[in-house]
């Protein structure tokens, strides 16, 4: 509960803080700008998840394609639902 009887106080600084803190010279660096990190690109997936079902499927299900080509993609599926690849 806050003290309503007694008045406020109000900080009124010292007249010197003006020259010992805010000198010219440090005002235009910005020490933090050295300090944002480096653009990162994103690392090239080694493999992706897809989620397929059969036609006759009302559920989706997960698909693991390693590596992420086309020839992942058959051999994904040849094992999942026991297809040749071949086809």
């Amino acid at each position: 509960m806050r003290e309503l009887d007694k008045p406020a106080a109000l900080f009124i600084a010292p007249d010197e803080y003006d020259s010992r803190y805010l000198d010219g010279s440090s005002l235009g660096y910005d020490g933090l700008s050295d300090m944002e990190p480096i653009a990162k690109r994103p690392r090239p997936s080694e493999r992706i998840m897809l989620y397929v079902r059969k036609r006759d499927d009302q559920i989706y299900t997960p698909l693991h394609v390693i590596p992420p080509s086309l020839d992942g993609l058959a051999q994904a599926v040849a094992h999942k639902f026991g297809i040749d690849s071949q086809k």
